[in-house]
């Protein structure tokens, strides 16, 4: 789903209108960034929440004297809710 499809459905069910509903969702992208960025946690009752992880890349496994080369990568993830996947009470 793009943004566009993202508030053309919002807009679809609550009646509000495009250029209200566009500026909202501009403000939480904008606000999660920032918090991110910040290097704190995004959490979101019943949706999940955007993590950053470091994540360690091993280049060139066997180099000069059993040294290796390690690159650390920052990296956010979505850790879903519990009933994120469930709907109704029944899995999608």
């Amino acid at each position: 789903m793009t943004k566009k499809e993202l508030v053309e459905r919002i807009c679809l069910s609550t009646g509000i209108n495009t250029w209200d509903v566009m500026i909202t969702i501009e403000a939480l992208f904008s606000e999660i960034k920032l918090t991110l960025s910040a290097r704190e946690h995004v959490n979101i009752h019943n949706f999940g929440s955007f993590q950053i992880k470091k994540e360690t890349k091993i280049e060139n496994k066997i180099i000069n004297k059993n040294k290796s080369k390690n690159n650390a990568v920052e990296i956010i993830i979505l850790k879903p809710a519990l009933g994120f996947f469930l709907k109704n009470n029944a899995p999608i």
